[in-house]
Parts: C-alpha cells; structure tokens; sequence
C-alpha cells in the first residue's frame, strides 16, 4: 500500500521504527527531550551541513536549467528565504511554496551534490524538452 506521493506505508513505519528506536535509546540514556525537539535539533543538523557544502552549481541555477522555476520564482523564493533570516533551505522555500515538487528537488540536489550534467530523464521529470 502506498501513501500520498506513492510512498510505500512500509518505508514510512520502517523510518518511525528508526525514530522511535533512538529516541528510547536518548530516554535510557537520562535525556528525556521531546520528539520535536529531537526532530528540530535532526533538522538544524542537517541545514548547517547542507550550507557548509561547496557546490559547484547553485541549486536555484540547476532548478532554472531544468524550467523547474522561472527568474521571477527564484528571486521570489530567495526573498522569502532572506526574510526568514535563511532558517530554511531555499529548496525547502520552494517546495512550502508549491514552486517546485519534491521529487524535483531531490533529483536537482543529486545533480547539484554530483556536479554533474543535467540529464534529458530530469527534463523530462520536470515537463521540459
């Protein structure tokens, strides 16, 4: 069975298990911090090493190549992320914004993380030729 945006229900409670495990193994261990506390802090993680990252192509270039987004979405995009004081990812902006899909992102943040061209099968992800 599949779940909104065809993710498969087991995925879903294999990574809840995941959640669940780690977060029992923190109680044992005397730090009784709470689940959202524990996601935010997982969250903020990942943020910080995501921007520490150098890439060679800027996201918002690669989704423009792609026609994922236009100029006007991109700069819309990143002044949302400036006035948010660039808490959010501008991948994340986009995506809370309903400009670009999440399958979309994930495969420009692999192509951006590769350094690689951009192949004709994300064009045609995105609706492009």
């Amino acid at each position: 069975m599949a779940l909104a945006g065809g993710v498969p229900s087991r995925l879903i409670h294999e990574e809840y298990e995941a959640l669940a495990s780690e977060y029992r193994a923190h109680c044992d261990h005397g730090d009784r911090r709470s689940v959202l506390r524990t996601y935010e802090e997982q969250l903020e993680s990942l943020r910080e090493e995501l921007r520490r990252r150098r890439n060679a192509i800027p996201l918002g270039t690669i989704l423009l190549r792609l026609g994922a987004i236009d100029e006007t979405r991109l700069a819309g995009a990143l002044g949302v992320q400036q006035e948010s004081g660039r808490k959010k990812l501008l991948g994340e902006v986009l995506v809370d914004l309903g400009w670009v899909d999440e399958d979309v992102l994930r495969m420009a943040v692999a192509a951006q993380a590769s350094a690689c061209d951009l192949s004709s099968g994300i064009k045609e992800r995105v609706g492009t030729t």
